[in-house]
């Protein structure tokens, strides 16, 4: 089956593998996806489909049957058959993909492919068979457990120039390419870590995950046609071998790129990039970021008591979101540095609330409740040291988000007496407000709203919020008029005109309901996502001919979408399941209004 799956160029082939690969309990069957994953991705496709992060009761292995034991024999018979089908598929592979599958491979376990990825006599095969090398990483995966790889970077180097005179085209072998990489795992501490040369020395580690930092130079050179790894440099090693001055000067000029990337773009402009563009730029931003992040490490370690290292460090890290590479800096800061220490855990504990929203988002609710008591310990501990409006206002939002409304509003009042500040002012009355429609409070939460669109006009959310308010006080004339204001400010948003039309179906407007999709549609023709929302009101209505003209539409617009497929699987039920009522009730489709 994966052999077959691995010559249809489609992605759900590739999510088929990679489902084997993940939740088989067979291990050929999961290496021989694995190899087919690998021959799809040389020709560039993906799967779409992610794995569960709980892995179900079938990985556990079964004892074979008579049938697999007899079939065990017979299969053996074709094992050369597939060494040259696996050595095939390898071997067609781009330079960049042999390194991305080299790491890979060797995380998951599949050190065969890890194996047959380097050179015949690339050193980091150390001079053993395939089962003696493949034996000792398995020595090191049992005690190291790891897991969860998170790639950073991977960026080819341009060929050196050389100081000395050469006939042009000799600096750099073209059987010869550098791509340097960075990476992440997690990992539990081993000994065994020093005996593997293919492993660098971690860079960073955050000790409350155990994950592990790693930055590296491949060298590949061509064998037989196939592009194959010949040798690794680890970069944060070389780092550390560097001078002060040395390392500063590098970390000037990566980010030299950056600043000048900010200076030459506007938001709009990059929102104009053609997707090579994109790649392009992303691939050359996020290379200087980590590799800038690897010589700061390494400064560190020689200096670790210059707080202004960590500051800029935890500072590049959370412009692009890398929660937990950020808080490598961060707790340091707060731990080590009394000055500034209030400041610096309320901002780790923002992060640790940040990175606890990614872990829930991901279905490990153990780790992201660990995450949020730490961060309610931190800002307590914030508060101890300076009462700061800043501290209150994160804790109460993550008393809100628990449900403790009393202890929420208790540390906002305070927060609240604590600045004049405009910005702060209005979002301690938007969570007061918040607090209020928890309660059914709603004449409450509109005075907390309307305070906010005082201070703040120009937020879309403060007018959507006053609207929800007067839903909740059946005022629909105030409501609609409310959302289109949060509209008029951002016409581009295609929830808004939902939320408009959900009010109107709830006081049992219809027309104006589907007219509000419409005017969302018109504003907006690209939108899949709106194209959804109106075939699913014509769902709801039992009209299931307009319902899958919509459908269709938005598969056009987006046909990658997984809210696509949803929808198309919920419709197909429905024309099955008997209608409550004998007639459909169709939604008349309204005139476009006229701009004015």
């Amino acid at each position: 089956l994966s052999k077959a799956l691995a010559k249809e160029r489609h992605t759900d082939a590739a999510d088929v593998l990679l489902a084997i690969n993940e939740l088989s309990p067979a291990k050929g069957a999961r290496k021989e996806a694995r190899r087919s994953l690998i021959q799809l991705k040389g020709a560039k496709i993906y799967p779409h489909w992610h794995p569960p992060v709980d892995q179900p009761l079938a990985l556990v292995p079964q004892t074979p049957t008579l049938d697999e034991d007899k079939n065990k024999y017979v299969g053996e018979e074709s094992d050369f058959d597939e060494e040259n089908e696996d050595y095939t598929a390898l071997r067609d592979l781009s330079p960049q993909i042999v390194v991305t599958t080299f790491v890979e491979s060797w995380v998951n376990d599949d050190y065969d492919t890890a194996y047959d990825l380097l050179s015949n006599e690339s050193p980091l095969r150390e001079g053993l068979s395939l089962d003696e090398w493949v034996e000792r990483r398995e020595e090191w995966a049992n005690a190291a457990n790891q897991g969860d790889l998170v790639p950073d970077f991977i960026h080819e180097r341009e060929p050196q120039k050389s100081g000395l005179w050469l006939p042009p085209g000799l600096d750099r072998s073209p059987d010869m390419k550098e791509f340097e990489a960075g990476w992440s795992i997690e990992m539990d501490p081993t000994p065994l870590s020093d005996t593997l040369p293919e492993l660098p020395k971690a860079i960073a580690v955050y000790e409350e995950t155990q994950r592990h930092w790693f930055w590296a130079t491949f060298t590949l050179i061509q064998e037989q046609d196939a592009w194959r790894i010949q040798s690794m440099v680890d970069e944060g090693t070389n780092a550390q071998r560097l001078s002060v001055e040395e390392l500063q000067k590098n970390i000037e000029e990566l980010d030299r790129y950056l600043l000048e990337f900010r200076q030459k773009y506007n938001l709009e402009d990059v929102q104009r990039f053609s997707e090579a563009d994109t790649e392009h730029f992303a691939d050359e931003i996020y290379s200087r970021l980590f590799r800038a992040a690897g010589c700061t490490d390494a400064l560190i370690k020689k200096m670790p008591l210059e707080r202004e290292l960590y500051e800029e460090a935890s500072g590049r890290m959370i412009v692009f979101k890398q929660f937990e590479r950020c808080l490598v800096y961060l707790e340091p800061l707060a731990w080590r540095f009394e000055e500034n220490r209030a400041l610096y855990l309320t901002r780790m504990a923002e992060v640790q609330l940040s990175l606890s929203e990614k872990y829930f988002d991901e279905g490990d609710d153990e780790r992201a409740m660990r995450l949020q008591e730490r961060a309610e310990e931190a800002l307590k501990e914030s508060l101890a040291i300076e009462d700061k409006p800043e501290s209150h206002i994160t804790l109460a939002e993550l008393y809100i988000e628990d449900d403790r409304l009393d202890e929420a509003e208790e540390h906002l009042l305070q927060a609240k007496a604590l600045t004049t500040e405009p910005s702060q002012v209005a979002h301690i009355e938007m969570h007061l407000g918040e607090i209020a429609m928890e309660r059914e409070q709603y004449e409450e939460a509109l005075s907390h709203y309307q305070r906010v669109a005082e201070l703040e006009p120009d937020h879309p959310d403060t007018w959507v919020d006053l609207a929800k308010a007067y839903e909740e006080l059946d005022d629909p004339e105030e409501a609609e008029a409310n959302y289109r204001h949060a509209i008029e400010l951002q016409p581009d948003n295609g929830d808004l005109y939902y939320d408009l039309s959900k009010m109107f179906t709830k006081f049992n407007q219809p027309e104006k309901a589907i007219e509000a999709i419409e005017e969302g549609l018109s504003a907006n023709p690209d939108s899949a996502v709106l194209c959804i929302f109106l075939a699913t009101m014509y769902l709801d209505s039992g009209d299931y001919r307009q319902a899958e003209v919509f459908l269709n539409k938005a598969a056009r617009l987006d046909p990658d979408a997984p809210y696509v497929q949803m929808f198309r699987s919920l419709l197909n039920m429905a024309k099955f399941v008997p209608a409550s009522s004998s007639t459909p009730r169709k939604l008349s489709r309204s005139k476009k209004k006229k701009r004015r």
